[in-house]
């Protein structure tokens, strides 16, 4: 947990934090919703990040289903 906010903190100024927000989307005609761990929220002309923490051994199949994940709230957020 420290790791982590030790690399939130020189963000605080710059980005709103928005924990475990649910946002939801439309894509292809069906509702998808989820819930990020952390969103940051740019207080100015930067670009928002998504922060989704993951537990346990990160193998190449499970990369490829997170990335997707990753994915789908960075469009939800351009939308």
């Amino acid at each position: 947990v420290q790791w982590a906010l030790d690399l939130l903190r020189p963000k605080a100024d710059t980005f709103n934090l928005i924990p475990e927000k649910q946002i939801k989307f439309k894509f292809f005609n069906f509702m998808i919703s989820g819930i990020p761990d952390l969103l940051l929220m740019p207080k100015s002309n930067q670009k928002a990040q998504v922060w989704d923490f993951k537990t346990g051994k990160i193998t190449p199949s499970n990369l490829s289903h997170y990335w997707t994940q990753l994915s789908a709230y960075a469009y939800a957020l351009y939308e």
